[in-house]
C-alpha cells in the first residue's frame, strides 16, 4: 500500500512539475502570436493609408500662340540666334524650381549653341522672400552674375530671411558690393520682374515652374529624358510627342 502511495505521489508531483514548466512556453507563445498578429494588423495599416500614391502621369505639351511675347520679359542664357527657346517661368523661394534647375542646365550643356534658355520672374505672393531673392538676382545680373546668382540663391533657400542678400552676392562673385547694396535696397521698381509677372498672367499659367519649349507649354518640370526628347523632335521640324492633339494651335501660328 505504501508503495502504491509513493507512486502516486510521485506521478502528481510529476506532473505538477510539467504543468510549471508548460506555463512560461505558453506565455511565450501567447506573445510571439500576440506580435505577430500586430505585425500584420501594421503592415495592412501602412499598405491602406501610408502607401504612396503611383506617379502622376505627364501632362501633355499645350501650344500657347503668344509665347513669344514672354520673350522681351527673361533673361536670355545663350545664343540668341538658337532654334530652340526654353522660356522659363521660376520663382526663386519655390523648392520645385530649384531641384529643376540642374535639369535645365544639363540641357544647354548638352545641346550648346542650339539651346538659349530665358529665365522669367515669376514671383509668387505666398512667398514672403521671392520678391527680394527676385531683385537680388537682378541686382547682381546688373554686374554680369545673373547664373553665378541664380544658382546660389537655390542652393541656399533655407538661408533666405537669416542671411543678408549682400552674402548672397558675395558668394556669387559680385564684385562691386557698395553698388549692389545700394540696388537690394532700392524702393524703386524693376521693369523685368513686373513684366514677369505681367507675362505669366498673359499666359494665364498656373504654377511654378512652368517650361515653355519654342510654344510648348508643359507643367512642371519635365523630366529630361521627355525635354530631351522634346528638343530633338522640334529641331526636326515635329512636334512634341503627345501634343498631336494640339497640333491645329501648332499650324495655325506658323
Amino acid at each position: 500500500m505504501l508503495d502504491l502511495v509513493g507512486a502516486e505521489n510521485e506521478r502528481l508531483s510529476t506532473l505538477r512539475d510539467t504543468d510549471s514548466m508548460a506555463q512560461p512556453i505558453e506565455r511565450a507563445l501567447s506573445i510571439a502570436l500576440g506580435l505577430a498578429a500586430l505585425s500584420i494588423a501594421g503592415s495592412v495599416v501602412h499598405r491602406e493609408f501610408f502607401t504612396p500614391p503611383p506617379p502622376s502621369p505627364i501632362s501633355p505639351p499645350v501650344y500657347l500662340p503668344r509665347w513669344r511675347e514672354a520673350l522681351p520679359a527673361g533673361i536670355e542664357i545663350g545664343n540668341p540666334r538658337a532654334p530652340i527657346q526654353i522660356v522659363e517661368f521660376a520663382d526663386f523661394q519655390c523648392p520645385f524650381c530649384a531641384r529643376y534647375a540642374p535639369t535645365l542646365h544639363k540641357i544647354q550643356d548638352r545641346y550648346g549653341r542650339s539651346v538659349a534658355r530665358v529665365f522669367v520672374h515669376w514671383p509668387l505672393s505666398m512667398h514672403e522672400f521671392a520678391r527680394p531673392a527676385a531683385r537680388a538676382a537682378e541686382c547682381a545680373a546688373a554686374q554680369g552674375r545673373f547664373t553665378n546668382m541664380e544658382s546660389v540663391l537655390y542652393a541656399q533657400q533655407d538661408s533666405f530671411g537669416r542671411k543678408p542678400w549682400d552674402k548672397f552676392a558675395a558668394d556669387a562673385g559680385v564684385r562691386d558690393s557698395a553698388a549692389f547694396s545700394a540696388c537690394v535696397r532700392s524702393d524703386g521698381a524693376i521693369p523685368r520682374i513686373d513684366r514677369g509677372i505681367a507675362a505669366a498672367a498673359a499666359l494665364q499659367l498656373t504654377s511654378t515652374p512652368t517650361i515653355i519649349v519654342n510654344g510648348w507649354k508643359f507643367m512642371g518640370g519635365p523630366p529630361d529624358s521627355v525635354l530631351s526628347k522634346a528638343i530633338d523632335r522640334l529641331l526636326a521640324g515635329k512636334v512634341p510627342d503627345g501634343a498631336r492633339r494640339s497640333m491645329f494651335a501648332w499650324f495655325g501660328a506658323h
